[in-house]
């Protein structure tokens, strides 16, 4: 058991921080060229009555993006929102084994999204599918991202749900202000 918690470790201090900065690098990337778009698009109606579509068009893009992106890094960092309120009330054991199934069946999840997500982005590409704005954007290459993000995501769950097999349960951190 010792091996295989060393080897957790190992995996989660080598590929849980390269994906953790992948994402993060990737939602922060996008989370600026989002607001560059934006103010670009306010100063241009505002003072020149210029209307870009491709602000607003890549704007919508950018969205997912920063949002998905964005959650392997929070993961990795825990800062994903839980509804805890009944889960530390619960003996560690039973909450460890919610939390593990929980886990589980969101890989699951994770895993039939990233297909269908990147057989749609092929699909779109293959096929030429644009956009509906005057810059006639390519779906195919920006679909893409959805799928590569969520792949992201998975990996730092596959990390999450080892660390819990290997640590186990642990005792419920103690409350002073319930105690």
């Amino acid at each position: 058991m010792r091996r295989l918690a060393g080897l957790v470790e190992g995996l989660d201090s080598s590929v849980g921080r390269a994906v953790a900065a992948i994402s993060g690098i990737g939602g922060g990337v996008a989370l600026v060229a989002l607001t560059v778009l934006v103010v670009v698009g306010v100063v241009s109606r505002s003072v020149l009555n210029i209307s870009l579509p491709a602000t607003i068009e890549y704007s919508e893009y950018l969205m997912p993006v920063i949002g998905l992106w964005a959650a392997a890094y929070a993961l990795r960092h825990g800062a994903h929102v839980r509804a805890d309120l009944v889960l530390d009330r619960l003996p560690p054991r039973v909450r460890w084994w919610l939390m593990l199934a929980g886990d589980v069946g969101g890989l699951a999840y994770l895993a039939v999204l990233v297909v269908y997500t990147a057989e749609t982005a092929w699909v779109s590409l293959s096929r030429g599918y644009t956009s509906i704005y005057p810059s006639a954007t390519p779906y195919g290459y920006l679909q893409f991202l959805l799928p590569v993000s969520l792949l992201l995501f998975a990996v730092q769950l596959v990390l999450a749900i080892l660390r819990q097999v290997v640590h186990g349960p642990e005792p419920a951190p103690r409350d002073p202000l319930i105690d």
